[in-house]
């Protein structure tokens, strides 16, 4: 396992400018009690408009996803195989709709965070899970 403590390391790191940054401007962020052991494979962000986000994202070259597509990941429709009808669980929808991923394996930590910076208004703030 050659390198994977420093990567851990790496990803801990930026999560923690993530939320440093997010917490300061009054977004949505991760909580710092659940940083122990967490691996933060990437880091979740809420965003108001997804799909203008991503498209941001793509045209400034930072790579950004999306996640949880859907209330059963990665299904978008018929879901009548899990007997599962996505309008009884609207949390599961709002949040299915706003989840992206910021790259925490990024070396180029400040580029990701300038990009948040000048699109500031597209990220939910606190209380994005209150449904509107």
């Amino acid at each position: 396992m050659n390198g994977f403590s420093e990567k851990l390391d790496l990803r801990t790191k930026n999560a923690r400018l993530y939320t440093e940054f997010l917490m300061r401007k009054k977004k949505n962020h991760v909580y710092p009690e659940l940083f122990k052991n967490h691996a933060f494979l990437k880091y979740p962000l809420i965003v108001n408009r997804r799909e203008k986000f991503l498209e941001l994202a793509e045209k400034a070259k930072i790579p950004i996803g999306d996640w949880f597509i859907s209330p059963l990941h990665p299904v978008e429709q018929d879901f009548s195989p899990w007997y599962l009808k996505p309008e009884s669980y609207p949390v599961a929808r709002q949040a299915a709709s706003k989840v992206v991923n910021l790259p925490t394996d990024t070396k180029n930590i400040q580029a990701v965070l300038k990009f948040l910076e000048s699109n500031i208004d597209l990220i939910e703030n606190n209380d994005w899970l209150e449904l509107k």
